[in-house]
């Protein structure tokens, strides 16, 4: 396998997200603008109501088999707007806190989920159907974050002080599916199939079963930290926090090593043969994969 680099893209503003629309391949990334870029061109900057946007994800809209170019964005007051990518555009306003939510992220199927006072929130926009769940029975002070996967929530809590991490995975409707407390820091979740896969502080890849809530294999990849896993068609992409990517079939044997970046990998997208890799110094690389 080789990788060709494609497009170095630099931004001249801060960057926090972005996604790939799956079809005509725009790019969007949400920070101090919303930004649209295709063709190797800026499109449209967006500020306003989106000025200061954090999260990006593209959505299945009811009745839709695959995602489609809509997409929600959340901004730092509690708002989250529904945009269309191909008008480049805000629709509507879909959901309103009135308060800034530290942790929240989006499920495909178009739910709205985040944490407040140790509760976990699920909010559909198109029902307007509001549930809840405790998380902590017992209050204790630490840190919270929102990984989604497909339709599937894994939180991640870290009490202050302590190495432990408890990992709870909920289907989209909150009901538990999966607990676990772990000493080692999980840097990064992800759920592919019945298996849980975390990366971790010293860059091995662990594998648990989420129906017997048991650790299956532990995969040694580097001495790294990793930042990112994604997965598509068979093969695992690895971000590491030196700008490392490391490509895997789907029993991790090496295919490619690449230092994609200078610093941290913040995120992956992968869309047929490309990988687009987002890095914290504001900038996005599109490489394509050829297979020899």
């Amino acid at each position: 396998m080789e990788l060709i680099l494609e497009e170095d893209i630099v931004y001249k503003t801060k960057i926090n997200d972005f996604g790939v629309e799956p079809v005509n391949k725009r790019i969007i990334t949400t920070g101090q603008k919303l930004i649209y870029y295709r063709n190797k061109k800026f499109e449209k900057e967006s500020g306003g109501k989106v000025k200061n946007c954090e999260i990006i994800k593209y959505i299945k809209e009811k009745n839709q088999l695959f995602v489609s170019s809509m997409f929600f964005v959340s901004t730092p007051y509690g708002k989250v707007y529904k945009c269309d990518g191909n008008k480049k555009k805000i629709v509507e306003l879909v959901f309103d806190m009135g308060d800034v939510i530290k942790v929240m992220n989006f499920i495909t199927n178009g739910r709205i989920v985040y944490i407040e006072n140790s509760n976990l929130f699920s909010y559909d926009v198109d029902t307007n159907e509001l549930i809840s769940t405790k998380l902590m029975k017992n209050k204790k002070n630490g840190s919270y974050k929102i990984f989604t996967s497909g339709e599937n929530v894994i939180i991640k809590f870290r009490e202050d002080h302590k190495q432990i991490n408890t990992i709870s995975i909920f289907e989209n409707k909150l009901k538990k599916i999966f607990e676990i407390k772990t000493e080692n820091n999980h840097t990064y979740s992800k759920i592919v199939g019945l298996q849980y896969f975390a990366g971790t502080e010293d860059g091995e890849v662990e594998i648990w079963n989420i129906l017997d809530q048991e650790l299956y294999n532990s995969i040694k990849i580097s001495d790294l930290k990793i930042t990112y896993i994604e997965e598509f068609e068979g093969k695992y992409f690895i971000g590491f926090e030196n700008g490392e990517l490391i490509i895997t079939d789907n029993k991790f044997n090496l295919l490619k090593k690449e230092k994609v970046l200078k610093d941290r990998i913040m995120k992956i997208c992968v869309i047929d043969n490309e990988i687009y890799v987002l890095g914290c110094e504001n900038r996005i690389v599109k490489y394509r994969m050829v297979f020899s």
